[in-house]
């Protein structure tokens, strides 16, 4: 199976090479042209996720004790206290909404970290930034292979969930604006993951860095006690309100669980905060490009 994937990905790779010449020799647009090469290696990160089937298969059984764990755990919390709190009765859905919007942003985030790592720990990086392919391009395709396979996770645990019995306000309007918080959450976050993979370029070993911060976020962010507890203690409780993942995942429990919708009165700071994050993207990869020059200048792209 390895040489076969080996093959498959020298295919996918000369294939990619393929595109850029011709992107070179057309008047194609810049925008249109880039978005295929992201999107090329977006598919060849997913060609190689479904050849390893075993852990493809191990993955998604992840998922669903993920949801039974939660699910038996909800047996100890009291609903109508939660119900007081404006979550409804059912911890277990409280609870799976957190989990699966924290693994669908941390999935996607921590993925571009860890494949600029394994690229410089592989001697690769190199090879990739003379295919044609920008540093931005690349960050581009690994971030979206990542939305992707993030996309499987939540929609396998909210599937699950519902199968065992869990109940979720899930009508059209309401899945349209489970989308819109979803991108906007992503977005909001995007910016994170590009200055982790940017960190990586120039100092290498950061996971502990990233699993730091990814705990303060869903720690401050509420993923499975409300957030309102943390009002108890004011100086966490304004942190909590300069994190991202907060404003997301209070907009998503209250569309799943109580059929608020994100305009309503009472969530629409939630949505304008999450929009007040995107222009940090354009940001971040300016701290990308600073740290990969940096690192090129001075020949450090490998690992040591």
């Amino acid at each position: 199976m390895g040489e076969q994937l080996a093959k498959e990905t020298s295919d996918f790779k000369e294939s990619f090479v393929n595109i850029i010449e011709d992107e070179n020799n057309s008047r194609v647009s810049g925008v249109l042209a880039n978005m295929r090469k992201s999107l090329w290696v977006a598919k060849i990160q997913w060609k190689i996720l479904l050849n390893y089937k075993l852990s493809f298969i191990l993955q998604i059984i992840d998922i669903v004790f993920n949801v039974l764990i939660y699910f038996f755990v909800g047996f100890l919390v009291s609903p109508s206290k939660l119900n007081d709190l404006g979550y409804g009765t059912d911890y277990a859905a409280f609870a799976i909404t957190g989990i699966a919007l924290s693994r669908y942003i941390w999935i996607s985030l921590t993925r571009i970290t860890r494949r600029m790592q394994y690229e410089i720990d592989a001697g690769t990086l190199e090879s990739i930034v003379v295919s044609g392919a920008t540093m931005k391009i690349w960050i581009i395709g690994q971030s979206i292979f990542g939305f992707l396979w993030s996309s499987v996770w939540f929609i396998g645990t909210i599937l699950s969930a519902i199968l065992i019995g869990i109940n979720f306000y899930l009508s059209l309007f309401n899945l349209l604006e489970v989308l819109l918080i979803i991108i906007l959450t992503v977005l909001a976050h995007v910016s994170i993951g590009i200055i982790f993979a940017a960190l990586a370029i120039f100092h290498k070993q950061i996971d502990s860095v990233v699993l730091v911060v990814s705990f303060i976020m869903e720690f401050l962010g509420g993923v499975t006690y409300p957030l309102q507890l943390l009002s108890k203690i004011p100086g966490l409780y304004f942190l909590s309100q300069f994190v991202p993942f907060t404003h997301g995942i209070e907009l998503l429990r209250k569309v799943m669980l109580v059929n608020t919708s994100m305009f309503d009165s009472t969530l629409i700071y939630h949505t304008l905060v999450l929009i007040a994050y995107i222009p940090l993207i354009f940001l971040a990869f300016k701290v990308l490009g600073y740290y990969f020059e940096k690192a090129r200048r001075l020949g450090e792209l490998g690992s040591y």
